[in-house]
């Protein structure tokens, strides 16, 4: 389980290319602001499992959670809920959990048990996900009674205003044509004042006319593979067979596969 909702949740302010002492020190730090003793050491433990966090030699029950992955996984729940207890009684607290359509069961399950054991506390859960979120976890945590907010488009005036704050020079047509076809899509809208900004770039202001700006979705995301060198392309398109998202190490192999070197550099550029 790697997931980056509890991640967060337990703390993580690290980037995630830091070193596991880094990031070991830095949970420490967090987890000591409400737990002391035998409590800080075992959340500083398992939960430096959880974010690759881990130093120094483990201790006999993570070398026996390790071989045993339901006890690894209550030793994981026991240690979360216990940073949690001890925040909560202390303060409020927030977890913001983003893109949870794409979180794991178990993590999501721990956010469950929070919800369930700290009702009488200050605990606030703020979920942001798509749509699909409810076909990938049905009846999401439904014992916790939770409050569902449907956001709509983002209004025309709302969009110009995000494309003009970002791009004060652009064109007046490319502004307007980035409102219309984003059709009020956040993400899509970012992506717009991407490629209009790339273009202004190469060619100045005029370069962004609407006219140069991709149609669709789709459109977007293919002129943003094409702008990355023959090299990286490749990568991508061996790690795409494992879906939306892979690791570095699968990408080596599909790209080995097909006669490819010097993938390492390629992908962190990708």
């Amino acid at each position: 389980m790697r997931c980056s909702s509890t991640r967060s949740s337990a703390g993580r302010t690290w980037p995630r290319a830091s070193r596991p002492a880094t990031r070991a020190g830095r949970l420490r730090a967090c987890l000591a602001r409400s737990l002391a003793g035998a409590e800080l050491e075992h959340a500083c433990e398992f939960l430096g499992e959880l974010v690759r966090a881990r130093t120094g030699e483990p201790s006999v029950q993570l070398r026996e959670a390790r071989e045993r992955p339901v006890l690894m996984d209550d030793q994981l729940r026991l240690a979360f809920e216990t940073f949690v207890r001890a925040v909560s009684a202390e303060r409020p607290l927030l977890i913001v959990l983003e893109d949870l359509h794409w979180g794991d069961r178990p993590s999501v399950r721990f956010i469950g048990h929070a919800l369930e054991f700290v009702d009488d506390r200050a605990l606030l859960v703020l979920a942001l996900a798509r749509p699909e979120v409810h076909e990938v976890f049905p009846r999401l945590w439904s014992a916790a009674a939770p409050e569902h907010v449907a956001l709509g488009p983002l209004s025309a005036a709302a969009c110009a205003e995000l494309a003009r704050g970002a791009l004060p020079d652009a064109d007046e047509r490319a502004v307007a044509a980035m409102v219309e076809r984003s059709g009020g899509n956040a993400f899509f809208l970012e992506e717009l004042v991407r490629a209009a900004h790339a273009a202004m770039e190469r060619g100045g202001v005029a370069a962004a006319a609407a006219e140069d700006l991709p149609a669709t979705v789709v459109a977007m995301v293919q002129s943003r593979l094409e702008a990355l060198e023959s090299g990286a392309r490749r990568v991508l398109r061996a790690g795409s067979v494992y879906g939306g998202s892979f690791w570095l190490g699968g990408g080596r192999r599909g790209a080995r596969a097909a006669g490819r070197r010097r993938v390492g550099r390629r992908a962190r550029r990708a």
